[in-house]
């Protein structure tokens, strides 16, 4: 018996390590079983299936199974050429605020609660009785021990969601972050240096209010990778890491430089609730900062508001009927936020050609397929690590979709309204700011931000890039609270 237990465990160890997904179908299990089991295989075998185990906890949305996974990895094996992308995953994860916002509601959590039901049953003569707690007499007149009779058994379970608020503390999620700083720059100065990881470690350290820790190694890194006077320089925008970079030290310190290496646009505050019925003829809206879209890839031109298609036109053509370059451009496709104190509202007005026009969908449901439709995508990076946001979707239809750093089981409470003609579709949205933060949203506030247009077929079009039909959070641009709306 012990032999087929070894092989079972074997080869579910196996299956894990060559990708069969089933092999993890109970997560609790099978974290169990592989701790139980790294001992049996070769170091290399062993960290590979810590890894693939992570990853499959990671893609199925189970994200405290994979910190684990991959903790477990770079505990047992340091070493092993999987653990520096382990440790890279826990430091994104433990730096991100939607991540921890995800824990504060308690989503991650899934309480299993079992008991075992003894049915009464005649026990025959001389039967053992029911084990004794500590605390009980001895009885007077002790049985014998001998054979019993199985009881009858049946399992009682029942499964709830625990919440995790006040069971996390803030500080020690993003110090668990900068604890694996050492770990990461033991595989060299070049890992250490690593762009992506260090925008989560800066992410991480304003949480802590060590921002100045950050900022230093920003000037560092902008001091050795600029290009010397005279030399050939890259082309702007072709290096997007570099660009999150110089964009987070001009938050810093503006007075060197003048514009922006990154768009910046305002979400002003409300007083007035907007009414959502895709109009957009609200008193929000008609003060809010329009954040026009360009085509970043495809041929979108001037019938889908490209931007940068009607400054041509109009420049070049004077084709169109406005009176200002200003006013033509306002017609394009573009976007918009404010909010109050409740929640964050979005407004997106979307040009297309005659014949493109859906009608609108009477009933939606959870997570549409929104491939084959003209849709928009509006990232949310709380935290400004470039790499770990919220993506809300809607199409022309009216069909909407969500997910938090790509695991579509995020299911937040939000609202849509679409309005669609001949010409083009308008969205306006609204989504609770308790479902995206438990953070007080006061003016000043910065989070990285991006909406993008993915017509099939056609093109996609940007507020900022780079962007792509698959998130691009690294293009995301800057989004500002900042008070009341002028009445």
């Amino acid at each position: 018996a012990e032999l087929v237990k070894a092989h079972e465990k074997r080869r579910n160890v196996q299956a894990i390590i060559d990708g069969k997904a089933g092999a993890i179908a109970n997560p609790d299990q099978a974290l169990a079983q592989l701790g139980d089991a790294m001992k049996d295989l070769p170091p290399m075998d062993a960290g590979r299936a810590l890894y693939t185990a992570a990853n499959a906890y990671a893609n199925a949305g189970q994200w405290g199974m994979a910190r684990e996974a991959y903790l477990m990895l770079l505990d047992k094996y340091p070493g092993h050429p999987l653990s520096l992308d382990a440790a890279r995953w826990v430091i994104r994860f433990q730096s991100s605020s939607e991540a921890r916002r995800r824990h504060e509601l308690g989503q991650f959590i899934e309480v299993t609660d079992a008991a075992f039901l003894v049915k009464e049953r005649k026990d025959p003569p001389g039967a053992i009785p029911l084990a004794k707690k500590d605390n009980d007499p001895p009885a007077e007149n002790p049985v014998p021990k001998k054979k019993s009779h199985p009881a009858s058994v049946e399992l009682l379970q029942a499964t709830h969601h625990q919440t995790l608020t006040g069971m996390v503390s803030a500080r020690k999620w993003y110090e668990s972050a900068l604890g694996l700083e050492a770990p990461l720059a033991a595989h060299g100065d070049l890992f250490a240096r690593d762009v992506p990881t260090n925008l989560c470690l800066a992410a991480a350290r304003r949480q802590l209010g060590r921002a100045e820790e950050s900022h230093r190694w920003f000037l560092r890194y902008i001091t050795e990778t600029t290009v010397p006077l005279g030399a050939p320089t890259a082309a702007k925008g072709s290096d997007p890491w570099r660009d999150c970079v110089l964009m987070e030290s001009w938050l810093v310190n503006r007075a060197g430089q003048p514009v922006p290496p990154k768009p910046v646009a305002a979400c002003k505050r409300t007083t007035v609730r907007p009414h959502l019925d895709g109009k957009l003829d609200d008193e929000c809206w008609s003060q809010a900062v329009p954040m026009y879209l360009a085509t970043t890839a495809g041929d979108l031109g001037t019938e889908f508001g490209c931007r940068e298609a009607i400054e041509r036109e109009y420049k070049d053509k004077g084709k169109s009927g406005a009176t200002s370059l200003q006013e033509a451009v306002a017609e394009g496709t573009r976007a918009a936020f404010a909010f109050d104190d409740e929640n964050l509202y979005i407004a997106v007005v979307c040009r297309h050609p005659a014949g493109m026009k859906k009608e609108t969908l009477d009933k939606r449901a959870r997570d549409m397929d929104l491939r084959p439709f003209d849709r928009v995508s509006i990232l949310i990076d709380l935290d400004r690590d470039y790499q770990t946001y919220y993506q809300l979707q809607i199409d022309q239809r009216g069909a909407v979709t969500e997910d938090c750093w790509g695991d579509k089981t995020w299911n937040p409470k939000w609202f849509v309204a679409v309005q669609a003609d001949e010409t083009g579709w308008t969205a306006e949205a609204a989504i609770p700011l308790s479902e995206l933060t438990g953070d007080v949203i006061a003016p000043g506030k910065l989070w990285a931000v991006n909406v993008v247009r993915t017509v099939p077929g056609k093109g996609i079009q940007a507020w900022s890039g780079p962007a792509g039909v698959t998130p691009r959070p690294e293009g995301m641009g800057i989004l500002t609270f900042v008070g009341e709306a002028k009445k």
